[in-house]
């Protein structure tokens, strides 16, 4: 049974009209019609498709789960799966291009002379040791201790920029799917978080988030905690400004 039959049988199993069924979920009555035909075409996009259907499936006795894996099953194409998995890889082999290559091996010729030098000449290792350790500026020294402690020191830098509004979701109980938009209109982010993932972004003047499972993540906004925006599978559109937290 399709994902579209399955909707439709369950809508009417629970003697639910189309329009009451548009009435709780917020959600168009075309495109209601349109996924019960198996036709996503008008929610603009797999990640949209799959938070109006965490918001369906609650309300007409479906398991979420289920549904979205047999939506991924029919309707998502394999060569996106692995694109999202593997975006950080396919962009390697452009960087590794871009590389000075000429620089990097006189870079190691000088790396292989100073080795040369240290194995040689006597008494070099000790002063060069104390030399070394003496000369490290106290911010690197500073640095390197909050990387050690855990600390992830960009994390740090949104959290205290004035005049600008920072965000940092979390998602805390369960996997969300996220898409995150700057103040210019550029995506920052749009991709699953799954649990005990962690994401922040900042903005000078606003930022705009769509959650597929507001129950499931935490926000912090401006140091500010705001907990869950929402219930679980229910689809949430945000907006922060700078200063004291309020979605818009």
């Amino acid at each position: 049974m399709s994902v579209g039959t399955t909707v439709r049988s369950a809508r009417e199993s629970a003697s639910m009209t189309i329009d009451e069924l548009s009435e709780k979920t917020r959600l168009r009555r075309a495109l209601l019609l349109g996924i019960e035909r198996d036709d996503f075409s008008t929610c603009g996009g797999n990640v949209y498709a799959r938070g109006h259907l965490r918001t369906i499936a609650p309300l007409i006795g479906l398991d979420t789960t289920d549904l979205i894996e047999e939506f991924d099953r029919s309707h998502v194409p394999v060569v996106e799966s692995l694109q999202e998995s593997s975006m950080s890889f396919s962009e390697s082999p452009s960087a590794m291009s871009n590389l000075p290559w000429g620089k990097l091996g006189a870079l190691a010729g000088a790396v292989a002379a100073v080795a040369l030098v240290w194995a040689l000449v006597p008494g070099f290792h000790g002063a060069s040791a104390t030399n070394s350790a003496s000369s490290i500026p106290k911010a690197v020294v500073s640095q390197s201790a909050t990387q050690a402690a855990g600390v992830d020191p960009s994390a740090n830098a949104v959290a205290t920029k004035p005049n600008s509004v920072s965000v940092i979701v979390t998602s805390s109980t369960g996997s969300s799917w996220l898409a995150v938009t700057n103040s210019s209109g550029a995506q920052l982010f749009t991709s699953m978080l799954h649990r005990g993932e962690s994401k922040a972004f900042t903005d000078p003047q606003q930022i705009y988030l769509t959650i597929g499972n507001a129950g499931g993540v935490d926000l912090q906004v401006n140091g500010k905690s705001l907990g869950s925006p929402g219930g679980d599978g229910q689809v949430v559109h945000l907006a922060f400004g700078p200063g004291s937290p309020t979605a818009g």
